[in-house]
């Protein structure tokens, strides 16, 4: 609908995504690099105080709007461009973007992940934790553990492809070398910090329960 729009976020777990215009009016887009995201959000906080003031984490939960002139004129860089009916729009992890839609159209978006993807997701759940409010939309743990597990692997050698992919007829994953060792590094660190958060967790519960104990 005309003016319908889409507040400051990056996407679930910082995937990318991709949105391609059927038909109909523009949708203008503003998007922040990755490398201004830290200062996107300092900027907004002193520029919403009221909001920070109430919850910290406020950029999480995708209803706050900031003009991008403002922003610019903090020193944050801001891209802008209209996507027209046949145009792809391609958003990258950790990257902010708002927008809203010139009158009447019609679109389709989707979240995917590459392997360049696992460094950010990483760090998007650092966010998460941190918050104690946002939850992820899939167990992006589980997903790296049982594409891990499953025995029905083909790696790819050649070392100039970086690839992941499921055959869903077969439920067969595909990876390069270099793609699997990145998945397995992953793992192993997912794994070392959920022992470090479990034993964090039960010496907590430990110490609380003998000093409620008469």
């Amino acid at each position: 609908m005309l003016y319908s729009s889409f507040c400051w976020h990056y996407e679930d777990i910082m995937m990318y995504s991709i949105n391609y215009m059927h038909e109909g009016f523009g949708k203008m887009w503003y998007a922040i690099p990755p490398q201004h995201r830290t200062k996107f959000e300092r900027v907004a906080r002193q520029k919403l105080a009221h909001c920070a003031k109430e919850d910290s984490n406020f950029l999480l939960n995708i209803n706050s709007m900031i003009c991008p002139s403002y922003l610019a004129d903090q020193g944050v860089t801001v891209y802008s461009t209209l996507q027209k009916p046949g145009e792809f729009i391609l958003t990258f992890p950790e990257s902010y973007h708002a927008g809203f839609s010139a009158g009447l159209n019609v679109a389709e978006a989707v979240n995917f992940a590459a392997p360049s993807w696992l460094k950010y997701a990483e760090k998007a759940m650092d966010i998460y934790l941190k918050s104690r409010e946002k939850i992820p939309v899939f167990p992006l743990q589980w997903i790296a553990i049982e594409n891990l597990r499953n025995s029905n692997v083909d790696l790819i050698t050649d070392v100039h492809s970086d690839e992941y992919a499921i055959d869903e007829s077969t439920s067969k994953s595909i990876f390069t070398v270099e793609t699997f060792k990145k998945l397995v590094a992953f793992a192993e660190e997912s794994i070392k910090n959920e022992i470090l958060y479990r034993n964090i967790a039960r010496n907590d519960f430990s110490v609380k329960l003998k000093a409620k104990t008469p």
